[in-house]
């Protein structure tokens, strides 16, 4: 009866335990329940930052709703600078982040990269990490992959496309900025060779083989065959000279005569000892030693020049303001100034001051001083010949 008695209050135990876990695991969930609702409850004042993007596994939450602020892990007046993303992308673990103009992508999820160089490549995010998957040389928008190669197949490179070819295939490709028009290359066995180069595009034109001691002469973009000790005439668009005579010997090119006009008729007078070259205008003189001659100047502080020629080599002896060497610079008094106006130099004494119209600017003239070998604006005027003065500025 005893031992009967003394089982009642375990059996009490038993009983709240019963009644108990199941309340205080519901009570817990809740509790679970409430927090997950609150931790997604965020953005305003008082709440909780919002969940921005996940670092691999780790989420970063650090956005509140403008102007407040993420303080403390809670959306304030105060606090560091709130992180704004427009739109606001959902984000889960495994996610990749975005960078580089690549957007945020899903665990799993892909990305086409168009255009990347001359083609595309695809991206997968996998656990958090984005990686290149798929490489598109020349496609755009990822939608196909270089063709892989046969056994033995080659792949070639021109104009900055690839190019797939199988063993023993043959194919024409015409040359940009090159002094052949195309040439025909085939693959044997992984490897490509030049078949045959054509004068022509699309392999039209076979160059003629060269006889021994032949040779190519490239000019204008044009391939020339020459023979052994042939001379041939080519006029230079573009030079100090019109024309010159090239010669080919044992395969090599050599410039023969250079001459001032084109299809090589006039030739360069051979030159005296000591006389000089001197090129003017697109043309080339011939001077003698000790040779003066003048130069009227196009473009420029002075009119003309006279040019001397000296042991082979020429210099300036004097410039002139006017063409034709008829007026010379008058020499620079001690502190004297040069002043360039409208194409004419102007002489300055030490201290003189000069009235200049200006044709073109805000001003009307302006009176220009001569210090010490330096020129500076005294006073700027509204009107010509200096007769306004402007206004001080208040």
């Amino acid at each position: 009866m005893k031992k009967g008695f003394a089982q009642i209050p375990l059996m009490i135990g038993l009983l709240l335990m019963a009644v108990a876990v199941p309340v205080a695991t519901k009570l817990v969930q809740t509790n679970q329940d409430t927090r997950n609702k609150a931790a997604h409850i965020c953005g305003a004042l008082g709440q909780g930052c919002c969940l921005t993007e996940y670092v691999g596994a780790t989420p970063i939450y650090n956005t509140c709703n403008s102007p407040l602020k993420c303080n403390g892990g809670k959306c304030s007046t105060t606090g560091a600078p709130t992180v704004t993303k427009s739109p606001l992308t959902p984000t889960v673990a495994g996610g990749c982040v975005a960078a580089s103009g690549r957007p945020y992508l899903a665990n799993g999820a892909t990305y086409c990269e168009t255009p990347y160089l001359l083609g595309s490549r695809k991206w997968k995010c996998t656990n958090g990490v984005a990686s290149v998957a798929q490489n598109y040389l020349v496609a755009r928008n990822c939608e196909e992959t270089i063709p892989t190669l046969s056994a033995g197949g080659c792949r070639y490179l021109i104009a900055g496309i690839t190019e797939t070819l199988t063993n023993g295939q043959e194919k024409c490709y015409n040359l940009a900025g090159s002094s052949l028009g195309s040439q025909k290359i085939k693959c044997s066995n992984g490897s490509t060779s030049v078949v045959q180069t054509y004068v022509q595009n699309d392999c039209k034109a076979i160059l003629p083989t060269l006889s021994p001691g032949g040779c190519r002469y490239i000019f204008a973009g044009l391939t020339e065959t020459l023979k052994n000790g042939e001379q041939k005439c080519y006029n230079l668009a573009v030079g100090e000279f019109g024309s010159q005579m090239i010669k080919c010997s044992n395969g090599s090119t050599s410039s023969v005569q250079k001459y001032i006009q084109q299809d090589c008729k006039a030739i360069l007078p051979t030159l005296s000892p000591g006389g000089c070259r001197y090129i003017f205008a697109g043309l080339t003189e011939t001077l003698k030693n000790g040779e003066q001659k003048c130069y009227n100047l196009a473009v420029g502080e002075f009119g003309s020049q006279m040019i001397k020629c000296s042991n082979g080599s020429t210099s300036s002896v004097q410039k002139y303001i006017q063409q034709d060497c008829k007026a010379i610079l008058p020499t620079l008094s001690p502190g004297g100034c040069r002043y360039i106006f409208a194409g004419l130099t102007e002489t300055l004494k030490n201290g003189e001051q000069k009235c200049y119209n200006l044709a073109v600017g805000e001003f009307g003239s302006q009176m220009i001083k001569c210090s010490n070998g330096s020129t500076s604006s005294v006073q700027k005027y509204i009107q010509q010949d200096c007769k306004a003065i402007l206004p001080t500025l208040s």
